[in-house]
């Protein structure tokens, strides 16, 4: 299977990835990948400033829509600082908990 690369820096146009906007502009390529049952790849290379808000629409937000196991099958997620990479468990287990007791 074929996996895709989604490269933050041009889909949002900007090597700041803070506004909900242009998060919700990515959000929506992933999740239309995982309905199409692709495999992405989201790259943050050359993106310099990187908030959790952002992280949590894009990624977040994916458990809202899907199952755990659709977005571990499907996407993963390249090119993050340290710092970065470790928010993303964190996003995983408060979205789990959030959606689980809506």
């Amino acid at each position: 299977m074929d996996i895709y690369t989604l490269k933050v820096k041009e889909i949002i146009d900007s090597e700041f990835a803070v506004s909900a906007d242009r998060a919700n502009k990515v959000y929506n390529l992933i999740s239309n990948a995982i309905k199409e049952k692709k495999r992405i790849n989201v790259s943050f290379k050359d993106i310099e400033v990187l908030i959790t808000a952002f992280l949590n629409i894009i990624y977040g937000d994916l458990y809202r829509d899907f199952k755990e196991e659709e977005i571990e099958n499907y996407v993963s997620f390249i090119d993050l600082t340290n710092d970065w990479e470790e928010l993303i468990p964190l996003i995983k287990q408060r979205a789990l908990e959030f959606y689980k007791k809506r």
